[in-house]
């Protein structure tokens, strides 16, 4: 992922798949092209134990590389 395809993605909630096959949704807070990476407010994900136990039930937020992901899209219903 891109800084450029990223950056619209901006104060929305979507779904990220992760290279590593982790699927997320998350509120994109940020997308820094000086670092590479996007700044999110993770809701859930379908690996946990990735980010800590407290992760989803917490008020953290969380740094991602560009590179880490694959794909991003508006969340659905289903989600």
């Amino acid at each position: 992922m891109t800084f450029a395809e990223m950056k619209p993605w901006e104060d929305q909630t979507v779904v990220l798949t992760f290279a590593d096959g982790e699927v997320a949704k998350v509120k994109v807070l940020l997308a820094n092209d000086e670092y590479a990476d996007t700044i999110v407010d993770l809701i859930s994900t379908n690996r946990p134990d990735k980010w800590g136990a407290t992760a989803i039930d917490s008020d953290c937020a969380y740094t991602i590389a560009l590179l880490d992901i694959a794909a991003v899209r508006e969340v659905s219903p289903a989600d």
